[in-house]
């Protein structure tokens, strides 16, 4: 059983409550009749996509209350730093792999290059944003402020500016740094490869994606350190995106097939322990029982269709720029963050859409 310890447990409960009654408010029954056992149409994908960015904020502000030493063991915070952001990332990589495998566009330079800038150029931008924003800002109070309220290194290094630090405040311009805008890169590199693959010789683009996917997890696994284990955690979870957006085209032997095709994948969690194995659960049980209820149903409501728009942005400014602003201005408020958050990246994406699209 989970305790209410503390203040934000309160504006956990009133967020994720929030959130649920959007959401089934904002269900209709489709006007057009669907006869896939499996659905995920485009305003379902962007409410999620909604949903999920805020899960990863909630994730994060539970990280710095815990390196602050506010969140006790069994409270709900404590239960939403552990699964939160696992749980939207899993929803956010296998949209991905969904959405891609969807999208049927034919595989040319012109398309790979224009799916990659969608993914990277917001990125560049929102960087260089940040590093200007932080040019202006004084230095942090102190080493320790910035391990556990999670503030950027940059901040620091332009305050004392010197030649040596360049290469990370480049870096960070860059975003290089990225682990999931990263991810999401290799995935869709790998995606267009297999395709081309499969185009040329006539095999199953499944069979040619899990085995890319599975050569590069095996290839992640030995190279990267346990640090930055979520560049091998997630191929299984673009991989079964993809699978699932398939289902119409495999026969039921087939399907099993390449669903056992996941446990290589799956197997590395073992490692994660007990909440990471409850985190993905929970997303994909959750993921399942929309695509079937999205069969019969949709999703209208303006409020995570707003959300889901600005998603991709509100994920790339909620850490970079809006929590430097409230640490500057001493607010370490979860509803305040949130609500900054909608705003400083619908106002960002604004204006990258006037100047770049």
């Amino acid at each position: 059983m989970y305790f209410i310890t503390y203040v934000s447990d309160v504006e956990h409960i009133i967020v994720l409550g929030i959130l649920a009654l959007l959401f089934i408010s904002g269900i209709r029954k489709r006007e057009d009749s669907c006869t896939n056992r499996l659905a995920l149409d485009l305003n379902v994908t962007t409410a999620l996509k909604g949903v999920a960015c805020v899960f990863i904020l909630m994730g994060h502000y539970e990280t710095i209350m815990h390196s602050r030493g506010y969140s006790n063991v069994r409270s709900i915070g404590w239960l939403i730093w552990l699964t939160s952001a696992n749980i939207a990332l899993f929803w956010f990589m296998f949209i991905s792999g969904y959405g891609l495998t969807k999208s049927n566009k034919k595989v040319c330079i012109n398309n790979v290059c224009s799916r990659l800038a969608k993914v990277y150029l917001p990125l560049l931008y929102i960087g260089t944003v940040s590093i200007l924003f932080y040019v202006v800002l004084p230095a942090p109070y102190s080493q320790d402020d910035m391990n556990r309220y999670m503030i950027p290194i940059q901040i620091q290094q332009l305050g004392t500016f010197d030649i040596s630090c360049l290469y990370s405040i480049v870096y960070k311009a860059l975003g290089l740094g990225d682990w999931y805008v990263m991810c999401i890169i290799v995935f869709y590199l790998l995606f267009y490869i297999s395709d081309f693959i499969s185009e040329k010789t006539k095999l199953s683009i499944t069979l040619v994606l899990g085995t890319t996917l599975l050569l590069y997890f095996i290839f992640a696994y030995i190279f990267i350190d346990a640090q930055h284990a979520h560049y091998f955690r997630y191929p299984w979870v673009f991989f079964a995106g993809h699978v699932l957006a398939r289902w119409e085209y495999l026969s039921k032997k087939r399907m099993l097939r390449y669903m056992l095709a996941l446990l290589p994948f799956i197997s590395i969690m073992i490692t994660d322990g007990k909440y990471m194995w409850l985190s993905f659960f929970i997303a994909y049980s959750t993921l399942v029982c929309i695509m079937k209820l999205n069969t019969k149903y949709t999703y209208s409501g303006r409020s995570l269709a707003f959300l889901g728009i600005v998603s991709y942005f509100f994920y790339l400014v909620h850490q970079r720029i809006s929590w430097v602003a409230l640490y500057y201005g001493h607010i370490f408020d979860l509803s305040v963050w949130i609500i900054s958050t909608i705003i400083i990246s619908y106002s960002l994406m604004y204006i990258y859409k006037r100047i770049f699209e």
